[in-house]
């Protein structure tokens, strides 16, 4: 429940926003999304942000291949592995 409002049967969106490992991570789940304007299903919105803007090139690609990393890593933390390993059978490398 929120505010004494069931939160089972209702559409939810929640939004995080917080510190790690030097960068700033949202994310934000949604329950009810629809894709395609027929696929109902939940969403799942992960941006890792960085404020440094006095890259190089090498320094800027390297960034980015970390924060394209660390959104990896948070995606994963947020399902559940049983989940995972019966809708989509991973192979981890």
């Amino acid at each position: 429940k929120l505010a004494s409002n069931s939160l089972i049967g209702s559409q939810n969106i929640l939004r995080s926003e917080f510190d790690y490992n030097n960068f700033k991570c949202v994310i934000q789940l949604a329950n009810s999304a629809t894709f395609n304007n027929i696929t109902k299903g939940s969403s799942v919105d992960i941006d890792v942000i960085t404020t440094r803007c006095d890259f190089n090139l090498q320094e800027l690609q390297k960034t980015v291949v970390e924060l394209h990393d660390m959104e990896k890593k948070l995606f994963f933390k947020i399902l559940n592995s049983d989940f995972l390993t019966k809708n989509f059978n991973p192979e981890y490398s």
